[in-house]
């Protein structure tokens, strides 16, 4: 028999109340008796949420862990710089989120079909929601420790000239704090003239200007290094993991599976490595696909290979600028 999701709601409601509601209210969140998350205030008008989100999957029910900060000052100011590129963008004040996969890629994917089936699960959640989901709160309970924290995500996987919002939300919560110079100089970094991005968020340099037009200019910008960002087949779309470092890649690369059958490692440049595995990276059973890309417009290239050890180097050397070619046959890919 299939379980529906309110049926899976209401078993995970008593195991919320039989367990996570005294180990999360030591760190001040609370549930109302009807929720499946989690609340606590912080300063600043500010407010955080653990939620416990369920999705009924082919599988089985998938249950996954999202947390989401809200600065009412801070989103209302974002949406305005954003303009017309502000869409969903500020629902319910809330300016940043981290989903389990994407702090910790190498979270397993929980799925249940029955109440007993949950409770054998619920243990291991235990820990994830201490680690990683309170600490990624905690580093945001300002609104000034938000915008360091939203500051060194971005830079750690910077794009500049990229269509991405982070930097100018960063923007908003520095014209909080009465720091516009600050402001002014993450837009200018990440929104260079003549780029996408500067096109896409004009509105925020003109409102910039607008509330501070006396606004030091930002100092010129060092050359840009080469970022990476790791990213996997995922349950839910979420922000890829900055500057992953070798024992990150093995993990992630060892831990693909039917679900979660590919690995993107990206390079800021446009250049890549990936690794797939099984059918649904085009390859045999226990066959991992890889593949590199020489740049937006390069050469696509594919090799295969049954040996993890080997998938593993492939990704590990591309990320240490070493030669990933290693022994394998590439073949051009005409997509």
């Amino acid at each position: 028999m299939t379980t529906d999701r309110a049926t899976a709601a209401a078993w995970l409601r008593e195991v919320a109340a039989d367990r996570w509601d005294a180990l999360l209210a030591a760190q001040g969140f609370s549930r109302s008796a009807t929720g499946l998350d989690y609340v606590r205030k912080v300063a600043d008008g500010g407010r955080q949420r653990l939620h416990l989100d369920l999705e009924r999957r082919a599988w089985g029910i998938h249950l996954s862990l999202r947390a989401t900060v809200a600065f009412p000052e801070v989103a209302k100011l974002a949406i305005r710089l954003l303009g017309p590129a502000a869409g969903a963008f500020g629902r319910s004040n809330v300016v940043d989120m981290g989903l389990l996969d994407t702090l910790d890629p190498k979270a397993p994917m929980w799925t249940f079909e029955t109440r007993e089936g949950l409770a054998a699960l619920a243990p291991e959640v235990d820990g994830y929601l201490l680690d990683p989901m309170v600490p990624f709160l905690e580093a945001r309970a300002t609104v000034a420790a938000f915008a360091e924290a939203k500051r060194a995500a971005w830079l750690a996987s910077a794009r500049p000239g990229g269509t991405g919002n982070h930097a100018v939300v960063v923007a908003a919560a520095d014209l909080v704090l009465g720091e516009a110079g600050k402001a002014l100089s993450i837009l200018e970094q990440a929104y260079p003239p003549g780029t996408p991005g500067r096109e896409v968020y004009a509105e925020a340099f003109t409102v910039l200007r607008e509330l501070a037009p006396d606004a030091e200019p930002p100092a010129p910008a060092a050359p840009a290094t080469l970022r990476f960002e790791l990213s996997t087949a995922n349950s839910l779309v979420g922000v890829p993991v900055p500057n992953p470092g070798p024992e990150q890649i093995e993990r992630v690369v060892r831990n693909l599976n039917e679900d979660r059958f590919y690995t993107l490692l990206q390079r800021s440049d446009g250049v890549y490595a990936q690794v797939g595995v099984g059918p649904k990276a085009a390859a045999g059973p226990g066959e991992y696909a890889l593949e590199h890309r020489d740049g937006p417009a390069g050469e696509q290239l594919r090799a295969d290979t049954t040996n993890q050890d080997e998938a593993v180097r492939f990704l590990q050397s591309f990320r240490s600028g070493e030669d990933w070619r290693g022994a394998h046959t590439w073949r051009r890919l005409d997509l």
